[in-house]
């Protein structure tokens, strides 16, 4: 049965009820655990909730329940909850109450099979322990009764006691449901010396052995008992406190406990002795006594702090204050509390609740709530030099009405903690995920600002400062080159170097797997230059290829101070050295950077025949456009860059010069052959742009602010992880060619149906073809197929080294297959070999070998850090502006007409 609001219902255990100022209250006053009711449940599913909460076995204790209620504007009793009658009371309460918080108390009664019991022995259930008699006493403590007893002195022994004066009062409780009227109480007396002086014999109940068999029994049994539980009490006479202070010392206030001033029931409050069968009683202790801190031997155990769990509690210890502080945090921040520190000395560190010094103006004015008294003291030990709480109250008492969900004791710090895994796995981790990744787990609302910071501390973190990456790039780099055997380092070091101390300028690497795939694609490579976002000045330079599939294959990088004519010289000294090798001819496109020109156009081996050089189309637009305003002359001069045929060429040539002859000048002094596919002589495999490369700086954008020896480190693993998943897929590539490759196949297929062949001359292989007309009005044109020498007028063969929809007609014609004329380039078997190759981890860094020399940064390079985010992406600019009347295409087909959404090619 739902009920209309919920019901909060507070736990206490482990402590002891307090009788003062005719109220009940329970020591200490902190929940032990808190829990909402939002329909009505039994007392059954009440007690079975407890059982999981305590923790405790069925089997081994009984749990009784006591509910304090009010009877009065300030005062409060308990009343025992035996019953679903019983508990009705608490949800009347709860009706005439707003707001009102039940309180329960629990006593844990163990269950003792004693070996002298009979087979008529009365269950525990029927033992009442002080809890008990406290409740009868504050509800009726009229029901006193005195005896008259044998006075005797207290400086008595145990054996000059009367044996007789063993005697127990009987009190007829008013409670009737669920309760038996045989329960036996002790008398309110006011010390032990008096419950001895008030025994008597006649009043000694069957327990399980025969009452008439004599005194001696009884004699046995209670003199024994009486006798351990009065050690108990004189040992228990002073009770320690506070066990440390600002020292570290461990000072000792003790507190005199004078039972005889206080009324007849308010003795049994802190009363150490305690009935067989309620030992749970027999520890009352302060804050947290539920977290055991003595072993069986009475030795104290020693608790320290771990961040798997978080869990904190009284006496543990800590290696830090950093760590005392981040653990408080993590706490506060998992139980939606904020907290101030109110002292940090070098071996003293207090805090307490934030609610406990403000309050917000808008809490309501009807409405009063008590200071939170949630706080936590440590120390440092001089003992044993670590961090040790010694005040530690473990749940707050304050309603939350100042804290919001942007919590503040999550600070960036916390967050680079916290992410500390996920940045490992992913350098390149975004802010918004972060930011997302908070709310989820940790349930707080985030900043982007404080989210950023946190990234950047996390990475500090884990990959260290500049200097130490530099310190450490030497032996790293070696371990990667034993590990991994053909992978290439070399290095370049100012002037100022000596043998044993080098200043870094340049550093080049490639990846022994990766320059084994350049031999078997194509030999076409894009160069590119990105700037670095770190601490320190410089510039990422990249080399990429594509393979089989057209995907990219990351040959080999540099890192250098500025794009410079000497940087790129020395770049592409290396990359022909140690990649390109003896092979040749060799395509460069790059953008028209004077170091790239100066560097192929003054050494030899970059120099035609053995290589060629070629602008990327996108960059020399952007110059154009950079001189000359237009927007048709920019698509002329695009659409001059991608013609195949040479007849479109010269249309649109005489165009552009017609309508812009200065923009003709600037274009002519280029050289048509470095940026036009007409004049091109098919040395750039169709590859019009340096896009390849520029996606790659796009991937590599999460290294860029990462240390040196991080981003090396990076660049490793992902090389790595591109190899295995691009491995698996040439292994289960399901189609006769690569996907991408079968895709531009099977399109030129469905074309050839289209066109009508006419053979001119069979034997040399020359063919006419007319395409077909579409739905538009366009197509009729006619190409020319010369077979064996594998041209067509269209350009597409000789430009892709794919056959045309005009040499697949010819091949339906032939009757040959048209796989075969398919350049061996993009085959499954040419896809495979090209990550063939294997990667070897590195080997634990206490293994790597130290070099004889050492690497220091340049100085004069490190940059100041400004106030904010660091930008991450280039500024846009022409070359990403959108042609407004050129048609949205699929970037899965490139058709248009649709998207990569509800692609059909992609679907198939």
């Amino acid at each position: 049965m739902s009920i209309e609001r919920p019901l909060r219902v507070s736990l206490y255990w482990g402590g002891k009820i307090h009788y003062e100022d005719g109220s009940i209250c329970y020591l200490p006053r902190t929940s032990n655990r808190t829990f909402s009711l939002r329909h009505r449940i039994g007392y059954d599913e009440l007690v079975d909730r407890i059982y999981e909460y305590m923790g405790v076995d069925r089997g081994l204790f009984k749990l009784n329940l006591f509910l304090r209620q009010p009877c009065g504007r300030t005062s409060y009793n308990v009343s025992p909850v035996v019953d679903d009658e019983t508990l009705e009371i608490m949800y009347d309460v709860w009706n005439e109450l707003v707001p009102y918080i039940a309180e329960l108390y629990i006593e844990k009664e163990e269950i003792v099979q004693n070996p002298l019991v009979s087979s008529t022995f009365i269950p525990p259930t029927t033992n009442i322990g002080p809890m008990m008699s406290l409740v009868h006493a504050c509800m009726d403590p009229t029901r006193y009764r005195s005896y008259s007893s044998t006075v005797v002195p207290e400086t008595a022994s145990v054996s000059q006691r009367p044996h007789g004066d063993c005697v127990r009062d009987v009190v007829e409780p008013r409670f009737t449901s669920g309760l038996r009227t045989d329960v036996e109480y002790v008398e309110g007396l006011d010390s032990i010396q008096s419950f001895r002086d008030h025994v008597s014999p006649n009043h000694v109940p069957s327990y399980g052995f025969d009452s008439t068999a004599g005194p001696s029994h009884c004699n046995t049994l209670i003199d024994d008992d009486l006798e351990n539980d009065v050690e108990d009490v004189e040992e228990s006479e002073s009770v320690d406190v506070s066990d440390s202070d600002s020292d570290g010392e461990n000072e000792r206030r003790v507190v005199h406990q004078d039972l005889g001033n206080q009324q007849p029931f308010a003795a049994f409050a802190n009363l150490s002795y305690v009935p067989r069968g309620f030992e749970f009683f027999s520890n009352l202790g302060n804050i947290n006594d539920d977290d055991q801190f003595t072993d069986e031997s009475g030795l104290e155990r020693i608790v320290t702090f771990s961040e798997d769990n978080n869990h904190i509690c009284l006496h543990m210890r800590f290696e830090s204050k950093q760590q005392l502080s981040r653990a408080i945090r993590m706490w506060s921040i998992n139980h939606n509390r904020e907290f101030r520190v109110v002292e940090s000395k070098s071996n003293t560190w207090v805090a307490k609740c934030k609610s406990a010094f403000e309050r917000s103006t808008t809490t309501v004015a009807n409405v009063s709530y008590p200071p939170c008294d949630w706080c936590v003291r440590a120390v440092k030990k001089k003992t044993h030099g670590l961090w040790q709480i010694t005040k530690w109250v473990n749940d707050h008492n304050c309603v939350g009405d100042l804290m919001s969900n942007s919590n503040a004791s999550l600070t960036s710090s916390v967050i680079a903690r916290h992410i500390v895994r996920s940045i490992e796995d992913d350098p390149g981790f975004k802010v918004k995920n972060i930011v997302s990744h908070v709310k989820k787990v940790l349930k707080v609302d985030v900043s982007y600002k404080k989210a950023w910071y946190g990234r950047r501390k996390a990475i500090e973190l884990i990959f260290g400062s500049w200097d130490a990456n530099f310190a450490e790039l030497p032996k790293y780099v070696d371990a990667l080159m034993q590990s991994n055997q053909g992978s290439v380092i070399r290095w370049l070091h100012h002037s100022d170097s000596t043998d044993r101390l080098k200043t870094f300028k340049y550093v080049f690497w490639a990846f022994g797997p990766a320059i084994d795939a350049f031999h078997m694609c194509r030999p076409v490579i894009c160069v590119d230059g990105t700037h670095l976002r770190g601490e320190y000045k410089g510039k990422l330079l990249v080399a990429v290829t594509q393979d089989a599939n057209n995907h990219i294959i990351p040959l080999a990088y540099a890192i250098v101070d500025e794009e410079t004519i000497c940087s790129w010289s020395w770049f592409m000294e290396q990359l022909r050295y140690n990649v390109a090798r003896d092979r040749y001819p060799i395509c460069v496109i790059s953008d028209r950077h004077n170091g790239i020109i100066h560097a192929m156009t003054h050494y030899d081996y970059w120099q035609e025949p053995l290589a060629f050089h070629r602008f990327c189309l996108r960059h020399v637009r952007s110059n154009l456009m950079s001189h000359f305003k237009g927007l048709h002359l920019r698509r002329l001069c695009w659409a001059m860059g991608k013609a195949r045929q040479l007849r479109k060429w010269r249309a649109f040539k005489r165009e552009l010069r017609n309508m812009f002859p200065d923009a003709w000048s600037y274009l002519s002094n280029i050289g048509a052959e470095k940026w036009c596919l007409t004049h091109d002589g098919e040395n750039r495999w169709g590859i019009l742009t340096t896009n390849i490369s520029e996606s790659y700086n796009n991937v590599l954008r999460g290294a860029r602010h990462l240390p040196i020896r991080a981003c090396i480190d990076m660049t490793f693993h992902r090389t790595v992880e591109l190899f295995k998943t691009r491995r698996e897929d040439a292994r289960h590539c399901r189609y006769p060619f690569p996907p991408k490759i079968w895709r531009r196949f099977k399109n030129s297929d469905l074309k050839a149906g289209t066109h009508r062949v006419v053979e001119f001359d069979g034997s040399s292989g020359v063919y006419k073809i007319v395409t077909g007309r579409r739905v538009d009005g366009k197509g009729g044109n006619t190409q020319t197929v010369k077979y064996f020498d594998k041209t067509c007028s269209c350009g597409k063969w000789q430009c892709y080294r794919l056959p045309c929809s005009h040499v697949m007609a010819v091949c339906r014609h032939r009757g040959d297959n048209p796989g075969a004329l398919v350049d061996p380039q993009f085959t499954n078997r040419r896809w495979a070999v090209q990550y063939s190759g294997k990667f070897s981890p590195l080997p634990h860094p206490d293994t790597w070998f130290q070099p004889d020399w050492e690497l220091r940064a340049d100085s004069s390079k490190y940059v100041a850090r400004r106030a904010g985010r660091v930008r991450a992406r280039r500024i846009r600019n022409e070359m990403d502006e959108r042609d407004p009347e050129e048609p949205r295409r699929c970037t899965n087909c490139h058709q248009s007409g649709h998207n990569r959404r509800n692609c059909p090619n992609f679907r198939a």
